[in-house]
């Protein structure tokens, strides 16, 4: 508890520093990409090959003007070198700087595989996003969709097992008590029917092998179609008699087989961990047990 406790408090008190950092570091992070950015392309626009591109995109946006020398510009009435301008007139040299970069990348796309390259360049990120946004909803609605259809079988088969074990034990109640007449029991083959094509739904290739067991108790088990037939004797109708216990142990086998195939169904991702966990030797994770005060008031006829 001890352990825990720390863990609640540690955990949350660390998350303010450690955000704060990461933040200041992505910060410095962005700085510096900046800053290598702004020398990478002063160091290539002051290159000889690019300094004639920087005079003329310069003289281009009227930040100074031509100079008799190629690779300089006049300014403040005399003649500066790339170097000398850029140090008294910084922003303007970053965009005459920038403007002569892009001028030669489009140089390059242009003579390279002519516009269609350029264009592809920038058309291929936008496709591989569509793309695999396409695939992320297709996905994420199929899975929806998939999830939606497992939880409408799962509540139609908890309601259709409620319906039949209701009406078993209804039925049990009367035929065990040999002061009453033999019940007919004549709802009991519709819902029975009902229970088993609800189970008969459950698609094979990833059916539970609780679905194979309930369906043989449905069919000539003790919660067959046999059920209702034989009560005729007073030895078969105690109620702690053989075919009683029997009956009325079907009836739990069959609450805990429909629990199970329920929510296996909805939660197929840890029903598949839990079935390789035990091809592997090892035990399946415990489920939780309710609190003693809910067990008492839980009704002996309630479908979990």
């Amino acid at each position: 508890m001890r352990v825990s406790a720390l863990r609640r408090w540690l955990i949350p008190s660390l998350c303010g520093p450690l955000l704060f950092l990461t933040l200041v570091g992505v910060a410095a992070c962005g700085d510096d990409k900046a800053a290598d950015s702004t020398a990478a392309e002063a160091l290539l626009c002051l290159s000889p090959a690019q300094r004639p591109e920087v005079v003329r995109a310069a003289v281009l946006l009227r930040l100074a003007t031509a100079a008799p020398v190629p690779d300089q510009l006049r300014d403040d009435g005399r003649d500066w070198s790339l170097e000398d301008w850029r140090g008294r007139h910084q922003e303007d040299f970053a965009r005459a700087c920038g403007v002569a970069v892009a001028a030669t990348q489009l140089d390059d796309g242009a003579s390279g595989s002519g516009s269609g390259g350029s264009t592809w360049k920038v058309l291929w990120p936008l496709l591989v996003g569509a793309a695999l946004t396409l695939v992320t909803t297709a996905a994420t609605t199929g899975w929806r969709e998939r999830m939606t259809e497992l939880r409408k079988h799962s509540a139609a088969l908890r309601t259709d097992a409620r319906a039949f074990v209701t009406a078993v034990l209804g039925f049990m109640d009367v035929a065990t008590d040999a002061s009453q007449p033999v019940p007919r029991g004549e709802s009991l083959d519709d819902l029975r029917t009902r229970l088993q094509l609800t189970l008969e739904e459950t698609p094979r290739p990833d059916r539970h092998p609780e679905v194979g067991r309930m369906l043989a108790a449905l069919d000539d088990g003790p919660l067959g179609s046999e059920l209702t037939s034989g009560w005729s004797t007073r030895e078969v109708r105690r109620p702690d008699g053989d075919r009683a216990v029997r009956v009325r142990s079907a009836v739990d086998e069959l609450r805990n087989g429909v629990r199970t195939v329920a929510e296996a169904r909805e939660r197929p991702i840890r029903d598949a961990l839990i079935h390789r966990w035990r091809r592997r030797g090892h035990p399946p994770p415990a489920a939780p047990v309710p609190p003693a005060a809910d067990q008492s008031h839980e009704s002996p006829r309630s479908m979990a």
